[in-house]
């Protein structure tokens, strides 16, 4: 059963061999809630809403990723003939190799290579119960199930968004939502009003802010022409 996405203690994930209709289930502690993939809605009573919103809408906004591991996963039968419809460019795992200093080698399927420095997600683990205090675990990392996470046992992984997030954000080509925010802030403007100096939609600003879209490189660099404007207009 691969794990798609985690939130905390709550996970995404399709079980393989799925019966009609399509859905993936988002597991919490003692709660679990189907998720329709071709109607993007939740197929159970909502027991705990607050502990599953975050993946409810993750679940929602990735339905092309989500779909092409049920038809990946998923008996003939079941799989869904076209889903063109919910295009993605979500990156998937080919290889991993790492190294020492918590680096990892990645060989994306569409998107080239990265090496992603993982010692600060480590780090947030703390000393009680983590496994990474043995210098040998981390070198037991692999591709997680059909490419969509790094794993080192079935509780310890990784998915591949978060991976590629943080690889660009690395590789200085995207701008962390909370990097994003602060240079709002300290030019002065409202989200509608960098949505007009930017000119993407007040509603992308909003995603960019939240984390829900990676603030792409086009972005970055008028960011950073707009901060090399101002510069000189103060001049």
């Amino acid at each position: 059963m691969p794990t798609i996405k985690r939130f905390g203690n709550v996970r995404v994930c399709i079980y393989p061999r799925g019966h009609s209709p399509p859905h993936a289930h988002i597991e919490g502690p003692g709660v679990t809630v189907r998720f329709g993939l071709t109607d993007s809605a939740p197929m159970d009573e909502l027991v705990c809403p607050a502990q599953m919103d975050e993946a409810l809408q993750w679940a929602e906004d990735n339905r092309a990723q989500l779909l092409a591991v049920w038809n990946a996963i998923c008996p003939q039968q079941c799989a869904i003939k076209d889903f063109a419809m919910f295009s993605t460019s979500q990156p998937n795992l080919l290889a991993v190799t790492p190294s020492e200093g918590y680096l990892l080698h990645l060989h994306w399927r569409d998107h080239g290579e990265d090496r992603v420095d993982l010692s600060s997600w480590i780090a947030r683990w703390g000393s009680l119960d983590n496994p990474f205090q043995d210098p040998s675990f981390f070198a037991t990392v692999q591709v997680g199930e059909y490419g969509w996470s790094v794993a080192w046992s079935e509780e310890v992984e990784m998915d591949t968004e978060h991976l590629y997030r943080l690889a660009r954000y690395q590789a200085k080509e995207s701008l962390e939502p909370e990097t994003f925010r602060a240079w709002r802030e300290r030019h002065g403007m409202s989200q509608l009003g960098v949505a007009q100096v930017l000119g993407i939609s007040d509603m992308m600003v909003q995603y960019y802010e939240e984390g829900r879209q990676m603030v792409s490189k086009t972005v970055m660099l008028a960011c950073k022409g707009y901060d090399a404007l101002q510069k000189e207009q103060a001049a």
